[in-house]
């Protein structure tokens, strides 16, 4: 999709729809898109059709890696924090039913469901950290989520 998007200049677009403040969404892939990097099935829609996870590269709007289903696809737990090992950064992991919200440099998670949750997932030395991201309505800097 991503692939597509640049060859048809989707990607400027919608980098031009927010520029002028309209309201950029997604779920699943529609949520890896807005990010640097993404944790994506991708593989299994194609003609080899592999359920292996990969990286792929997003628009980039957030520079980090998201990673969507995070508590219903069994693999995506295990392949983030392998990603996260060999190739640092941070990722921000959302379970199904949460989002994160991002309006001019703050964020927060939103959730539809009182059991869903949203994880910030680094590096600190050798060890991969997954830390849980506060769920109380209060915006919070960009910066403070995508620092280590």
């Amino acid at each position: 999709m991503l692939r597509i998007w640049r060859r048809r200049g989707v990607d400027k677009v919608l980098k031009e729809a927010g520029r002028k403040g309209v309201i950029l969404s997604g779920l699943s892939a529609g949520a890896i898109c807005w990010f640097r990097y993404g944790n994506s099935d991708s593989r299994k829609f194609g003609s080899k059709k592999s359920n292996k996870l990969i990286k792929v590269s997003g628009i980039g709007f957030l520079p980090s890696m998201a990673c969507p289903h995070y508590d219903v696809e069994k693999s995506r737990r295990y392949s983030l924090k392998k990603m996260i090992q060999n190739c640092g950064g941070v990722s921000i992991a959302l379970e199904n039913c949460s989002a994160l919200e991002v309006i001019d440099g703050r964020y927060r998670v939103i959730t539809s469901s009182d059991s869903a949750e949203a994880y910030k997932v680094y590096k600190r030395r050798r060890e991969v950290i997954e830390e849980k991201l506060p769920q109380d309505n209060k915006f919070r800097s960009i910066e403070e989520l995508f620092g280590r």
